[in-house]
């Protein structure tokens, strides 16, 4: 009778250790070579985006309380008030969370354009977009309502963002938008309940295109936002502002923990004594003992770096001569001048400021476009913080950087300010040139990318990372696939307002770590194309300005990145490329005098990760040198004159690197390639759904790809080999 394999086993294990050994080696190298290959084995996950239950649209001003720059803070089982901008019909008021909590909410009729709605008992604590059935067309209003406790609230997170400036595009050739994005995603971030609050100057010239993307960008936010226009919002009036973001002068009860007061400092830069009087009522009012003051045109400007800014006055007359006296060392005021148009309504507001019972008073600013501090302390214990902050998105000076702040709130009156120094520094906010953050829209995909490149302080205060994206209309209904780098768990919300989709990683950004979120219906097989249009000047001059023009494009995911290096004499310098559309165009400018040959380098990359590369010789005329000569002169002679003039021709040599990731390809020729899709972007993307097909319940399945690779051969042989020793050991004792 053969021995059990037991049996075998227990006298080998004295005979043959050396064999055994050798098998449970080969074993151990097998699982453990096996386990990278689980560990860093690609998914393939499918998520669809259901279609719409209702068809709604965007309230644009229908709506005017609440608003997504004023909503409404209610506890379960709380009401809250809904004003029209006119008398209608209103059938049904509900309320939407995204991920399928759909309340419809009892509600009375105050007047013609005035609701009372109450939350039911049993809704979630979470951020919800208000619809209203008016006339027959449900209407909607993104985020206008945060239900909440007051448990959930006695210490958030105040971010503060401003002079957003959508629709600039940097001197360093940014957008303002991926400014804006980058902080939006870093926001998501941060622990516990967070609110932004944003002081004016959303949009750079006040147009329809530039709020339609504040609104896509600030829709990926799972946080309530508070704000307020500046004077670029009152470009040409505020109906777009109002009909977009909310309100210019309102206020907001926070549960009874916090007031937001929210004054329009106008295209001028002051309040009139209406807007005063307001505000000094409701400051004096009110029995929050946190009040949050917003308005864009800053009291205590330039406040930074030696420069005093601790005070105490004890009356209100002491606060105005403060404001108005002149910096030391300095010809300007600590107040920045346009308030001074109207000195009575400074006044009376600042009287409301000083007699408010709040025991801690935050008031926030921008137009400046740099931090500024400064702090007032009054005989009855209240502290009153000026924060300014630098520009989040638009123009800066060249000694300053685009930033946030982060204030640390508690519900009795303690606060805590976050940045990279000091917050009464000029440096004090956070860095946003250290993050990269990008939305690209193609044919077939959209990506949004996410990137910290350098060390911040605000990764210490970040406990996860969350990368957001946007999607399309014209992805509804659809089942699509979803590639993500650097990310785990997926989130799906939806409303009939959009679509986002989240993605998580449960601990904080790396720096230097790319991470990404690809929602595509093809995959992306091609590279980008480049294609050189003209050169302007055709036949440049030494030291002066050429502009080179291209068609860049790609046929699946979209153009993700532009990179242009000119080289010169030992030298480069990185170019600023302009995309608009599907056209490039790259300046090359202040060059050194005694160049006259450069070699200029262009690199797409598309964001699946593929890429070409255009490199282009330019050659600069020379000046031509004038020579004279003239022969000597008698007095029967004429003087003579001779010029020579020298020309330099110019050669211009064009070549196309194409290279493709994995395996790598180059291929070199002298034709450009052609343009087969126009590249889209996210300026003009509407938050509106505009189906009625049945709600679809969206899901994400997970589906490991199979396929030979190099690790799993490897495995194979060794497991193979080991169970053969084993099999001879087991013969040989049989």
């Amino acid at each position: 009778m053969p021995r059990s394999i037991y049996g075998v086993l227990g006298v080998a294990r004295h005979r043959y250790k050396a064999m055994i050994s050798t098998v449970f080696v080969l074993l151990l190298l097998a699982i453990t070579t096996t386990l990278p290959v689980f560990a860093y084995a690609e998914d393939n996950i499918t998520i669809t985006i259901p279609e719409p239950y209702v068809e709604a649209k965007l309230a644009k001003g229908l709506i005017l309380q609440p608003r997504f720059a004023a909503p409404a803070f209610v506890e379960p089982g709380g009401t809250f008030t809904i004003v029209l901008s006119k008398p209608g019909n209103v059938s049904r008021i509900f309320i939407d969370d995204g991920y399928g909590d759909v309340y419809d909410l009892e509600f009375v009729r105050v007047d013609e354009k005035t609701y009372r709605a109450t939350i039911p008992e049993n809704a979630k604590t979470l951020l919800y977009d208000l619809f209203i059935e008016y006339n027959g067309a449900v209407y909607g209003e993104p985020h206008a309502v945060v239900v909440a406790t007051k448990e959930m609230l006695e210490k958030v997170f105040i971010v503060h963002v401003t002079d957003r400036h959508f629709g600039v595009i940097n001197s360093n050739g940014k957008e303002a938008w991926k400014y804006d994005l980058a902080v939006n995603l870093l926001s998501l971030g941060l622990p516990g309940f967070t609110i932004i609050v944003d002081t004016g100057d959303l949009a750079d010239t006040a147009a329809p295109v530039e709020y339609e993307q504040s609104l896509m960008t600030d829709y990926i936010l799972y946080h309530p936002l508070v704000g307020v226009p500046g004077n670029h919002d009152h470009v040409g009036g505020l109906k777009n502002y109002i009909y977009y973001r909310g309100p210019w002068n309102y206020t907001i009860g926070v549960l009874g923990l916090y007031r937001f007061i929210g004054i329009d400092s106008g295209g001028e830069g002051y309040i009139n004594t209406d807007q005063a009087t307001w505000a000094k009522k409701i400051l004096e009012s009110t029995r929050e003992p946190v009040k949050i003051i917003m308005f864009h045109h800053p009291h205590f400007t330039h406040m930074f770096g030696d420069i005093q800014f601790n005070f105490t006055v004890n009356s209100v007359d002491e606060l105005y001569s403060l404001l108005t006296s002149k910096k030391p060392n300095s010809q300007y005021m600590y107040i920045y001048s346009s308030w001074l148009q109207n000195t009575e309504a400074l006044k009376t507001f600042l009287e409301g400021l000083i007699n408010t019972p709040a025991e801690r008073v935050l008031i926030f600013s921008g137009h400046v476009h740099l931090n500024s501090y400064a702090e007032v302390h009054t005989p009855d214990g209240k502290t009153i913080q000026y924060i300014v902050t630098v520009t989040t998105g638009g123009s800066i000076r060249p000694q300053d950087y685009h930033g946030f702040r982060v204030i640390e709130l508690s519900s009795d009156g303690s606060v805590k300010i976050y940045g990279e120094g000091p917050y009464y520094t000029r440096g004090s906010s956070f860095n946003t040139e250290y993050v990269e953050a990008h939305y690209v829209q193609g044919p077939s995909a959209v990506t949004v990318y996410f990137k910290i490149t350098n060390k911040t302080k605000i990764i210490d205060l970040l406990d996860k990372t969350v990368l957001a994206l946007y999607i399309p209309p014209e992805y509804y209904g659809k089942t699509v696939n979803v590639y993500k780098t650097g990310i785990g768990e997926l989130k799906l919300r939806c409303t009939p307002l959009g679509c986002v989709l989240y993605g998580y990683s449960p601990s904080p950004p790396e720096v230097g770590k790319e991470y990404q979120l690809t929602v595509y219906t093809a995959e992306d097989k091609e590279n980008p194309t480049i294609q050189f249009i003209r050169m302007i000047p055709s036949k440049p001059k030494v030291g002066r300005q050429v502009t080179l023009y291209f068609k860049v494009s790609d046929d699946a995911w979209g153009v993700a990145s532009i990179e242009a290096v000119a080289s010169y004499n030992g030298k480069e310098i990185k170019l600023i490329p302009s995309l608009s559309g599907n056209m490039l165009r790259i300046t090359i400018s202040q060059l050194d005098k005694e160049v006259d040959k450069l070699k200029l380098t262009v690199r797409v990359v598309d964001a699946s990760g593929k890429e070409v590369s255009f490199t282009k010789e330019i050659t600069y005329i020379k000046p031509s040198p004038t020579k004279t000569v003239t022969t000597p002169t008698t007095t029967t002679s004429i003087p003579q004159t001779e010029t020579q003039t020298t020309t330099t021709t110019t050669t211009q040599t064009t070549h196309v690197t194409i290279t493709t990731k994995p395996p790598t390809t180059t291929i070199t020729t002298t034709e450009t390639t052609t343009t087969k899709e126009k590249t889209t972007t996210p300026t003009t993307a509407p938050l509106t759904r505009s189906t009625t097909a049945p709600t679809t319940q969206s899901t994400i399945e997970v589906t490991e790809k199979k396929g030979i690779t190099t690790d799993t051969i490897v495995v194979t042989v060794l497991i193979i080999v080991a169970i053969a020793f084993l099999v001879f050991i087991v013969r040989r004792r049989a």
